[in-house]
């Protein structure tokens, strides 16, 4: 079972739906530094659409990542989508390590079933049919 693991589609997916988008909002939100903007008109990276990326990185991003990941492998789709989860998962912890232990809590297991829900998406759109008529 851990050696039908596709490493290449896990890290493709997760640079895909974690990494990648992170590029476009660091220079978005740098570009009035680059203007000589003063220190009060500046806002930072995680200010800009603060409920978007919240939504993106805790419920868009795993079901994406997860049905990414297992596309790409093509075999054990929930398996993928579950690994991908737990990155994700760890991920969200440490980026909102602040909070108290019910809500990382929460948000850890939010994170994990939105990673399973897109490997399972994946295997339900990709079922192959065996119902006789």
């Amino acid at each position: 079972m851990i050696r039908r693991i596709k490493l290449r589609a896990l890290l493709i997916s997760l640079f895909a739906f974690y990494v990648a988008p992170l590029l476009p909002l660091i220079v978005i939100s740098s570009i009035p530094n680059f203007f000589g903007a003063e220190p009060e008109q500046r806002f930072r990276v995680w200010q800009s659409p603060f409920l978007l990326v919240l939504a993106w990185f805790y419920a868009i991003a795993p079901v994406g990542a997860a049905y990414f990941a297992a596309k790409l492998a093509r075999q054990q789709p929930l398996l993928h989508g579950l690994i991908v989860g737990l990155v994700g998962a760890s991920l969200a912890v440490l980026w909102a390590h602040g909070g108290t232990l019910v809500f990382e809590l929460a948000l850890a297991l939010l994170v994990l079933f939105c990673g399973l829900f897109g490997g399972w998406l994946w295997r339900y759109r990709h079922a192959e049919s065996t119902v006789a008529l």
